[in-house]
């Protein structure tokens, strides 16, 4: 029976195992669904190794993937579903990193050496990675020489030969990811503007140059959020090119989000300038913070988290009537003789709200010179209307007493009605407000040492 069996059978298995061959060998394998990138690095000394992308900043990275690395430094990153493209990286446990273009064809291979990754590496089956290496390669090195001591003839022919290079590379090679993310990296030609003496026109330079700092920046395609160069020219544009005063700032927010017309861009603008206004980098730069909330985040709801907003506009409710030019808040609030006074009744040139913690060492270090900041300033129309925010009474009484603090308007809020922290953002002690004899906001948060100096800022600006 089984010699029949093979002799009946025997064929048909040539057949199929002839097919098979033929299709392995002449018919096209159906790329992997997913992500598949095999690396090969000699002298690797590591066990493992990181794939992870740039979230904006070299400091801001998402890790995807880790693969194990054998000893002869291979190493495979894969998964069932592609990647978002954008700017990877690979990295190892020394912290070092190795840049990979992550586009359309993500199933590739590449190999080099770990002492020197960039200048050895080469690719199978990624173009957009071969043309990646290829401009650094040739850029940075002249680069690097520019910044050597060299003649003006060697200087000049360097820089020309960058020139042609860079030139018919962005024009040939256009429509790639790779020159895409190259290109964005480069800083804008500025033309030669001149006044009518001959000497340059630095005004004229510095507006260009601010106004054209993302032109190389396709701000349409999202997948340049996933590199390491939007946050540091977001960076260059509201830190170093943006007069830091509040109307300034406003109006160079308003020009960048101009800029942005996809959601990826608008959301990292947008989430990224208010990070920075928030920390209150000068006096005014709440106002900022207040237009970014009401104009890309409470009217474009559909970019953001719904908790997150619903929060971020409660905060902006909070410090919206505590803003610069606006009138502050009145409060009736009881002396130290029982009687009960009114912020807005408050007859001065400037009064500064001064409100603090009969406990905070701050607040106790700051009592015996504010007091005498008060005798100081009094002869130029200033008052302190200092509100302390506990309601013990006793308590408040040995404060004054004890700091010598009986020459100020001492207050506290005995019936208990204000909210110090929801009407007037008390999120620290002391909190001070400068105001003029309008009770509008003309300054807050200044540090009590420097509140003299602010007086005189403020007289000098009038």
């Amino acid at each position: 029976m089984e010699v029949f069996i093979l002799k009946i059978y025997l064929p048909m298995f040539r057949f199929y195992f002839i097919v098979i061959i033929n299709l392995l060998l002449f018919e096209p394998l159906e790329p992997i669904a997913g992500y598949q990138i095999v690396g090969n690095i000699k002298d690797l000394k590591a066990n493992k190794c990181l794939l992870g992308y740039y979230f904006g900043s070299s400091n801001q990275v998402v890790f995807v993937d880790t693969a194990k690395v054998d000893t002869k430094g291979n190493f495979v990153f894969e998964g069932n579903q592609q990647l978002a493209e954008g700017l990877y990286f690979v990295e190892f446990p020394t912290k070092k990193r190795l840049d990979l273009v992550i586009g359309a064809g993500q199933n590739f291979e590449f190999s080099t050496d770990f002492a020197n990754l960039n200048n050895h590496i080469s690719f199978k089956n990624s173009d957009e990675n071969t043309l990646y290496y290829s401009y650094i390669n040739f850029v940075r090195p002249r680069q690097a020489s520019l910044k050597t001591r060299l003649s003006t003839e060697q200087n000049s022919k360097i820089q020309q030969e960058l020139y042609t290079f860079q030139t018919s590379f962005f024009k040939e090679k256009s429509g790639h990811l790779a020159t895409s993310i190259l290109a964005a990296n480069e800083i804008p030609y500025i033309p030669t503007f001149t006044l009518p003496n001959g000497k340059p026109d630095n005004d004229k330079v510095y507006h260009y140059y601010k106004n054209h700092l993302f032109d190389n920046i396709n701000l349409g395609d999202e997948r340049l959020t996933r590199t390491n160069l939007i946050e540091p020219k977001i960076d260059e544009y509201i830190q170093k090119l943006t007069y830091q005063v509040a109307d300034s700032a406003i109006k160079s927010v308003d020009a960048l989000m101009q800029k942005a017309p996809v959601p990826a861009f608008r959301k990292y603008f947008a989430s990224k300038m208010l990070n920075f206004y928030q920390k209150k980098p000068f006096i005014g730069a709440e106002n900022v913070y207040i237009h970014l909330i009401d104009r890309y985040y409470i009217n474009e709801p559909n970019l953001w988290d719904a908790s997150a907003l619903k929060q971020m506009t409660s905060r902006a409710n909070t410090l919206r009537p505590l803003l610069l030019g606006k009138k502050i808040p009145n409060m009736t609030v009881t002396g130290t003789d029982g009687k009960m006074y009114s912020l807005h009744d408050i007859q001065a040139r400037y009064t500064i709200l001064y409100i603090y913690s009969l406990d905070c060492p701050h607040c106790q270090e700051h009592a015996p010179k504010v007091a005498a900041l008060q005798t100081k300033l009094a002869v130029k129309g200033v008052k302190f209307f200092a509100v302390a925010v506990e309601r013990d009474e006793a308590k408040w009484r040995n404060f004054i007493a004890k700091y010598h603090t009986q020459n100020l308007l001492n207050l506290m809020d005995k019936n208990n009605i204000i909210n110090f922290v929801k009407e007037y953002n008390t999120v620290e002690y002391p909190t001070d407000f400068v105001l003029d004899s309008q009770k509008r906001i003309v300054g807050k948060q200044i540090n009590p040492a420097l509140l003299e100096d602010y007086i005189k800022y403020l007289d000098q600006k009038k």
